[in-house]
């Protein structure tokens, strides 16, 4: 059965935990139209899809998606990776990482899937056991504390930021998937977290070639940008917790 614009819009709003009031006090709309617009008996306009849309903070992948179901043209571009209008895009990731050196960097996609990375991170990845992996999640879960010393507390902060980034991208097929291994594969039930809430930074501790490395990370993503692909790109950048592990880096690397 086809998915009609009614259910895409009481699905955003279920997964962004909206009452149907609270929903259209936020869209600026009558709660009796969003009830309509929910059941099918109202139709709507290519301005409210967007609205909405908006309002519900949902991706623009999400956006496009409802705009062809309401029977209208995609609102954002949608460009292949390698498109001439993303050449600037791609050089200023290329630039981030390399400055980042001695550091890791690497670029995913909204699935978690590497696009890129600097040298550091390609050693890193391949000490680690990575370098088989295309899927960041996968390739942690994988490693089951072989090198990532604190496995457990590593995989429910993932779990966590992964539901975060599937309220704002919606689910699908592979987040889903992503979702079910990281709950399923240390026993939690989905509200069970292992880690200490009371920590200022809770780092990734690995054990590399006998020495404790403890890392923490900062995001980057692109802003006012429209393409689909690049507003899901996520630069993701890793620093030294402590003096130890820049040394590390540094006589490796520097």
């Amino acid at each position: 059965m086809l998915e009609r614009f009614g259910d895409i819009l009481r699905r955003w709003r279920q997964e962004g935990r909206y009452s149907q009031l609270q929903c259209a006090l936020q869209a600026n709309v009558s709660a009796r139209h969003l009830s309509f617009l929910e059941t099918g008996r109202a139709q709507p306009s290519r301005s409210m899809v967007m609205q909405l849309g908006n309002c519900l903070s949902r991706s623009k992948q999400d956006i496009n998606q409802a705009m062809l179901v309401a029977g209208f043209a995609p609102s954002y571009p949608k460009l292949s990776a390698d498109h001439t209008d993303l050449a600037p895009l791609h050089t200023a990731l290329e630039q981030l990482l390399d400055n980042h050196m001695p550091f890791p960097a690497f670029v995913m996609d909204r699935h978690w899937n590497l696009v890129n990375a600097n040298a550091v991170a390609v050693a890193l990845f391949g000490e680690l056991g990575f370098a088989n992996y295309t899927n960041l999640i996968e390739a942690i879960i994988a490693d089951e504390g072989r090198h990532i010393i604190n496995w457990p507390e590593v995989l429910s902060l993932m779990l966590e930021r992964l539901r975060s980034e599937i309220a704002h991208f919606g689910i699908d097929e592979k987040l889903s998937a992503l979702e079910t291994q990281l709950a399923d594969c240390v026993g939690w039930d989905k509200n069970g977290y292992t880690h200490n809430y009371g920590q200022a930074v809770i780092p990734t501790r690995f054990k590399l070639q006998g020495v404790e490395v403890s890392l923490f990370s900062i995001l980057a993503q692109f802003g006012a940008v429209q393409d689909v692909f690049a507003s899901e790109l996520k630069a993701e950048l890793i620093f030294p917790m402590d003096e130890a592990s820049r040394e590390f880096f540094e006589k490796r690397f520097g």
